[in-house]
């Protein structure tokens, strides 16, 4: 039997729903051990994150990473690098940077 597109978009958006329901519930049952454990997805075998000392990313000890482009930049061809405006009118709302370190160094 073939699915249509129809019932595998309303399935994966079933499975998309459901996805956080146990972060969720974990909330409601203790909302301080939540915010206590941002990282709840965090990988066992590579160790507690590091802060980043500029914002981009934390990271397991013995990891880095490599800016190659920032939102909004101008780029050798002349364009643009796009960026998230949904962020940005987020940040705009809330006053925190949802987008990464975008203006960190």
């Amino acid at each position: 039997m073939f699915a249509s597109r129809r019932q595998l978009i309303t399935g994966a958006a079933a499975t998309t729903a459901f996805a956080g329901l146990s972060r969720f519930a974990a909330a409601a049952n203790s909302p301080s051990d939540l915010q206590a454990n941002a990282y709840a997805s965090e990988v066992a075998g590579y160790g507690p994150l590091r802060t980043d000392p500029f914002g981009v990313f934390d990271l397991p000890e013995g990891f880095s990473y490599t800016v190659v482009a920032r939102a909004g930049e101008r780029m050798s061809d002349g364009l643009v690098t796009p960026f998230d405006k949904l962020a940005e009118a987020d940040e705009e709302l809330t006053g925190e940077s949802t987008a990464g370190g975008r203006d960190s160094a």
